[in-house]
C-alpha cells in the first residue's frame, strides 16, 4: 500500500555556485573578456584570439571593455559581438567600452575583417555612465540589421536615456536621430513586417508620461504616434512587443504602482493610431489588469500569444500578507475588443523556483496551503474544494528538502514503494511531488468530481517545471 510522507527533515544550508565561461551565440557571436571566465573555458580558437587582440589594439588609451545592461535576444553577458551589419555575409565586430579616466565617457568600436585581418571601421564616442541596452535589428527594411544602442547617465541621475540607431553601408557607419526614452520595445506593431521602436517616457516629478512609436523604414526616422500615458506610476519594469492575437501585435507595458501593486497596459495599432485597450477604470480607479503584486506579461502556455497575469487569492487565505500570499496566477489573453479571456492558471514557488501548471479541470475548484517561505524545507499542498466549500481533500503535495538529506530519504521511499516526482535541485534543495491516499471524507458527488481532477505521475512530471530568474 502506498502511503504519504508526513514528516519534513530539519533545515540544512545549501550553496549555489556558478562559473563563467566563453559563449557562442546564434545570430551574433559574443566573446567574454573576463579572466575568471577563461580559467575554466576551453582553449580559444585562433580566429577569436585574433579578434580579441585586435579589439585590445584599437581600444583608446585607458579604456576597458564594458557589458551593456540589456542584451540582444538569445545572448549572454559580454562586451564584444560579431554580427553582419552591412549585409555582405561577413560578420563585423562591435566592442563596447568605457574610459576609466572619465566616468561619463562611453564608446563602441566597430571592426571589419579584410584579408583575414581586423581593421577599425569607426570608434563611436558618447556621454554616459552606462550602456543601457544594445539591439541588432533591421528597423529600416534593407535586409541588414541596424545597431540600436541606449546610452544612459545612470539610475542616480534624473535624465532620460537616449537611443541611437547606427546603420552601416559598405564600410561607412552613419547615425540616425536619437530618441529619448525611459523604456524601449522593438517589434513590428503595424504589420508591415518592418519593426518599429516604441519609446516610453516617464517624468515622475511632473507626473507626465507618454508612449511614442517611431519608424525608421527606408532609413528615415518618423514619429508615427504619441499617446499620453498614466504619469502616476512608479516606473515600467517590463515593456515588450509581442503577439496580442493571432493576427495582431501589441505593446505590453507592465507598470509598478505602490510597493508591490502593478497593472498592465496593452497598446495596439488601430486605424493608424495607438490605442490603450484597457484604459477604462472601475469605481476604485483601477483598470481591469490591476494586480496586488508585480507580474510579467509573457507567453506562458507556448501558443505564441502573450498572456497578461492576474492574481487570485486562494479560498480561506484572505488574511495573508501580500508578500507571503500563495497566489494562484491566472493568465489571460486580449479578447480583441476591450476585455480579457481566461487561458491558463498555475502556481509559482519563488523560494525554490518551480512552477506548477494546473489542468483546466482545477479552475475554481481548489485551494492551497503553503509553509513559511524562510525555511530550508517546506511544502505546498493543493486541495480539492467542493462548490459549497464544506468538503476538502488533498490533490497533491509538493515538498522541498535539503539536497544532502534527500538521497537517504529517496532510498527509504523507494523501499516503501511510495511514488514521487523529482525536480532539478535548486538553491541546495530538492523539490519532490507526492500523490495522496484516496480520500475518505468526501460525499459521493464530491468524490466523483475529485476523481476527475486527480493527476497521475506522468501528468505531474509534465506540469512541474523549474523557473530560472
Amino acid at each position: 500500500m502506498k502511503r504519504r510522507i508526513k514528516w519534513i527533515p530539519r533545515p540544512a544550508a545549501g550553496l549555489l555556485t556558478a562559473g563563467l565561461s566563453m559563449l557562442l551565440l546564434s545570430g551574433c557571436q559574443l566573446i567574454s573578456s573576463s579572466p575568471a571566465a577563461l580559467l575554466k573555458a576551453p582553449a580559444m580558437s585562433s580566429s577569436l584570439y585574433q579578434l580579441k587582440e585586435a579589439v585590445t589594439h584599437y581600444l583608446p588609451p585607458g579604456a576597458v571593455l564594458n557589458t551593456p545592461l540589456k542584451l540582444p535576444d538569445n545572448s549572454a553577458a559580454g562586451p564584444i559581438y560579431q554580427v553582419d551589419l552591412n549585409g555582405d555575409s561577413q560578420k563585423e565586430a562591435v566592442a563596447f567600452y568605457r574610459l576609466q579616466k572619465n566616468e561619463f565617457e562611453l564608446g563602441a568600436l566597430i571592426l571589419e575583417q579584410v584579408n583575414e585581418e581586423w581593421r577599425k571601421v569607426t570608434d563611436i564616442h558618447e556621454l554616459g555612465r552606462e550602456i543601457d541596452r544594445v539591439d541588432f535589428v533591421d528597423v529600416t527594411g534593407d535586409g541588414a540589421p541596424e545597431m540600436l544602442v541606449g546610452w544612459s547617465a545612470g539610475e542616480a541621475v534624473n535624465l532620460n536615456k537616449e537611443l541611437f540607431v547606427y546603420s552601416m553601408k559598405g564600410s561607412v557607419v552613419s547615425q540616425m536621430e536619437k530618441i529619448p526614452y525611459t523604456e524601449i520595445a522593438i517589434g513590428d506593431l503595424t504589420g508591415d513586417e518592418v519593426p518599429e521602436v516604441a519609446a516610453l517616457l516617464l517624468d515622475r516629478d511632473k507626473l507626465d508620461a507618454s508612449a511614442s512609436l517611431y519608424s525608421f523604414k527606408n532609413g528615415e526616422k518618423k514619429l508615427m504616434q504619441k499617446l499620453p500615458m498614466d504619469g502616476g506610476v512608479n516606473g515600467y519594469y517590463q515593456v515588450v512587443i509581442g503577439k496580442a492575437t493571432d493576427s495582431q501585435n501589441g505593446i505590453f507595458v507592465d507598470a509598478g504602482l505602490g510597493a508591490n501593486t502593478s497593472y498592465t497596459s496593452l497598446l495596439v495599432w488601430n486605424n493608424g493610431k495607438l490605442k490603450d485597450v484597457f484604459s477604462a477604470k472601475d469605481e476604485q480607479g483601477n483598470v481591469q489588469t490591476f494586480k496586488e503584486y508585480k507580474g510579467r506579461s509573457q507567453d506562458v502556455n507556448g501558443d505564441g500569444i502573450m498572456e497578461i497575469e492576474l492574481l487570485k487569492i486562494p479560498p480561506f487565505i484572505e488574511n495573508s500578507n501580500p508578500t507571503d500570499m500563495p497566489w494562484i496566477h491566472q493568465w489571460y489573453q486580449w479578447d480583441g475588443a476591450n476585455g480579457l479571456k481566461w487561458v491558463h492558471e498555475n502556481y509559482y514557488d519563488n523560494n525554490v523556483t518551480y512552477r506548477f501548471d494546473f489542468p483546466e479541470s482545477w479552475r475554481g475548484k481548489i485551494t492551497l496551503e503553503r509553509s513559511k517561505s524562510d525555511r530550508a524545507d517546506g511544502y505546498t499542498t493543493f486541495y480539492y474544494l467542493s462548490a459549497n466549500r464544506k468538503e476538502k481533500a488533498e490533490l497533491l503535495t509538493i515538498r522541498y528538502y535539503p539536497t544532502e538529506q534527500w538521497e537517504n530519504m529517496k532510498n527509504e521511499l523507494q523501499k516503501k514503494e511510495i511514488d514521487f516526482v523529482e525536480l532539478d535541485t535548486s538553491y541546495g534543495r530538492k523539490t519532490v511531488a507526492f500523490l495522496p491516499e484516496k480520500p475518505t471524507n468526501l460525499s459521493v458527488k464530491s468524490l466523483q468530481e475529485y476523481n476527475q481532477m486527480k493527476l497521475g505521475l506522468k501528468d505531474i512530471q509534465e506540469r512541474l517545471k523549474p523557473v530560472y530568474y
